[in-house]
């Protein structure tokens, strides 16, 4: 369903009577709600229409559209929303639900319905995923949740062109068209449509679907499923007596793990829930006060927890200000001191949640115009700067030279490279949240935006004396206006700016277990690792042959790689799996492959992929070796770009043609290597050169950052031996 689109509201507390005169068992109108067998819930919504939307509960987890006579301004296509929609699904207070991303596994619903090939309407699923767990018993549809939809059956409606993202998708074991649009609300919403229409699926697989959504879209995989919704959307003309017979959701399963990896909790978490208007918890926030040198003046009225829907979030803002009790040294224009021109807020949290080694992240919506500048950071616990350092996990300075600044700071006046590459403009900026984080280890400080790392400072680029940054350090929030970092604000620029941050969350790093005194490496992966951040050389660095070893080495994220009979083989329609190292850079990576044959699909982009600096799933390079329209074919991945939907946008960097052979054994060598400001990429077969690209900035700049190496496939069932890693 299209519950986005319509706004589905579904709150226990919301139930109307059933209409007067109803018959028994019927419910008509738009919020009556009848609990059925097995702890779902049967809604009937007229939404978009007049008219009358009536459906009768014979019992069991079923009912049937008895009466559907809207009368509606709705044109005759889907991208204008039903007039109604009747459906079943998990109860807002589901004891099973909300559902980590990351814990669905086996996680699985049915449905059977009679849905005749006639009328204007479409039969399907919604899923409804969001960051945050205690937003999944109200209202969903906001502007942080992702709704998820698969359409099995929409006679008499088309979906418009312009919404679709993908032909003949294979997820777990079913083909679809993909479309995307953004909901009333501002969900991110996907539908994925069955390329064979059915009136029934058995055992549909959420974990993949998930996967899938989370390439496509900016679901969060820390997030959760909240909702399982299956129904009927109807339009003008749509068949009375549609019905649902059957419906079943299992959470969980024990015999398959998540595809997607398991997350660690939160060491703490500071989730701003207070009320609404509340300042911030004083137990764990001190407000700054004073002028900073900057051109406004701190005060603690300027920092509030504000509320948005169920969620709540902290708000830092910048105003005007006419108080003449606040003095500056420093006035717009280069004037001296006087009456502050602007008052800001700033607050440091405590010393006692400071962390030295691990991960802290905030999710924030940074304000946007010249002169502001918003900052997520961390100082040291000594209280002497930059002695005991800093560490600037996110500064904005919007239009005024860096939009995103990641920077350390510390003694004899260090400070690292500060712009990062995001892929992200001002206004994805200013108008969306993020996630910014910082992980330091006891070798390097590595910055991220979204979980992508954006910036990697290793200690042995830092002077000795300057190395501080493997001390306790706790975070500060802050919104300057003006000062030796920022112009000052333009006449454009608006007041107030505010900064809103919905979480601040710290994780512990992950515990490595010692070796025995004396013990040699179990798996030829660990022999000459590299230090963390340092670039492999000398022999190689990572081998497999498919043969007894234990697939530590790798991070299987679609699809299942056996090992049989000395080789890897997978006839999975989506196969992703990437080294669990991610400092490749300059290296070669050679594999033989066997391809066995297409399964489905018919994209001519169907085939075995090599990857390369693969940063995550938005950012890496693709070397395509077997591919369905018989070319060899070099691309890369960006975030952002003309196709967002995708989880950003693929760019070809040089193509050439190729006859794959079947049931063939062949030696594939992909090798990168940055060369100056560019980076170039070379497939060689048999050790002849077949293409060669310089990637220096097609559609955004180079891939420099370390990375993962890996294989992927799609609709190709093939064998795999002898992959290794050398340096370039």
């Amino acid at each position: 369903m299209r519950s986005g689109l319509v706004s589905c509201v579904v709150i226990a507390t919301m139930l109307a009577p059933v209409r007067a005169g109803a018959a028994p068992g019927e419910l008509c109108g738009q919020y009556d709600t009848r609990d059925v067998e097995n702890g779902y819930v049967v809604q009937a919504n007229r939404w978009n229409s007049t008219g009358e939307l009536c459906v009768t509960t014979p019992g069991g987890p079923a009912f049937t559209v008895s009466k559907s006579t809207l009368t509606n301004g709705n044109k005759a296509d889907a991208a204008r929303g039903p007039g109604g929609y009747p459906n079943i699904g998990t109860r807002p207070d589901d004891p099973r639900l909300p559902l980590r991303i990351a814990d669905l596994g086996e996680a699985s619903t049915s449905w059977s319905t009679n849905s005749p090939d006639t009328g204007m309407y479409n039969a399907s699923y919604d899923l409804w995923f969001h960051p945050d767990k205690n937003a999944c018993g109200g209202v969903i549809t906001d502007n942080r949740s992702l709704e998820v939809m698969v359409w099995l059956k929409s006679p008499g409606l088309d979906l418009p062109a312009e919404w679709k993202s993908g032909d003949d998708v294979t997820i777990g074991g079913n083909l679809y068209d993909v479309y995307h649009f953004t909901g009333p609300t501002g969900q991110f919403a996907l539908i994925y449509h069955l390329s064979t229409p059915a009136s029934s699926v058995t055992d549909l697989k959420l974990a993949p679907i998930a996967v899938d959504a989370a390439e496509r879209s900016p679901l969060d995989t820390t997030g959760v499923l909240c909702r399982v919704q299956a129904g009927f959307e109807i339009h003008e003309n749509a068949p009375e007596g549609l019905a649902t017979t059957a419906f079943s959701f299992d959470p969980k399963g024990t015999t398959t793990p998540s595809l997607l990896p398991k997350l660690a909790e939160p060491s703490w978490s500071e989730e701003f829930d207070g009320a609404d208007g509340s300042a911030p918890d004083k137990k764990l926030w001190t407000a700054g006060t004073g002028d900073h040198g900057t051109l406004q003046y701190f005060t603690a009225g300027n920092a509030e927890i504000v509320k948005r829907g169920t969620g709540g979030y902290l708000a830092l803002t910048a105003r005007k200000n006419t108080d003449a009790a606040y003095e500056c040294a420093h006035r717009p224009g280069g004037l001296g001191a006087g009456t502050c021109a602007y008052t800001s807020a700033q607050l440091s949290m405590t010393k006692d949640r400071a962390v030295t080694y691990g991960r802290i992240e905030a999710r924030i919506k940074l304000p946007g115009g010249t002169g502001v500048l918003p900052a997520f950071y961390l100082l040291g616990t000594g209280g002497r700067w930059p002695d005991d350092g800093e560490i600037d996990v996110v500064q904005s300075l919007g239009d005024a030279g860096c939009l995103l600044c990641s920077t350390l700071h510390g003694p004899g006046d260090y400070a690292s490279a500060g712009k990062v590459s995001s892929g992200l403009t001002n206004d994805q900026v200013s108008e969306d949240f993020h996630v910014y984080g910082v992980e330091r280890s006891p070798e390097q400080v590595q910055f991220s935006i979204d979980g992508r790392p954006t910036l990697t400072v290793r200690k042995d680029q830092v002077p000795a004396k300057s190395w501080v940054f493997d001390k306790p350090m706790y975070p500060l929030l802050s919104m300057l206006v003006g000062g030796p970092a920022a112009r000052d604000p333009l006449p454009t620029t608006k007041f107030p700016q505010t900064m809103l941050v919905d979480y601040v969350r710290a994780y512990a790093a992950q515990a490595q277990e010692a070796p025995e005194p004396g013990a040699t490496p179990t798996t030829p992966q660990d022999q000459d690792k590299p230090a963390p951040g340092q670039q492999p050389q000398g022999q190689t660095v990572f081998t497999d042959g498919f043969g007894d070893g234990d697939g530590s080495g790798w991070q299987v994220t679609s699809g299942q790689f056996v090992r049989r009979g000395g080789v890897g083989w997978t006839n999975s329609p989506i196969f992703r799996a990437n080294t669990v190292r991610h400092d490749f850079t300059d290296v070669s990576v050679s594999v033989r492959l066997r391809h066995l044959g297409n399964t489905g699909g018919g994209a001519a982009t169907d085939g075995i992929h090599i990857w390369l600096r693969h940063v995550d799933q938005f950012k890496l390079y693709v070397v395509s070796v077997n591919r369905r329209d018989n070319r060899i074919v070099i691309k890369k991945k960006l975030p952002g770009g003309p196709d967002p939907a995708n989880g950003g946008t693929y760019y070809e960097l040089g193509s050439v043609g190729y006859q794959v052979p079947a049931n063939q054994w062949q030696s594939f060598t992909a090798t990168s290597k940055t060369v100056g400001g560019a980076v170039q990429i070379s497939v060689t077969q048999g050790g002849k050169v077949l293409l060669t690209v310089s990637d220096k900035g097609e559609g955004g700049p180079p891939i420099l950052e370390p990375g993962a190496v890996g294989l992927r496939s799609d609709n190709t069932t093939f064998e795999a031996d002898d992959f290794q890693v050398r340096p370039a």
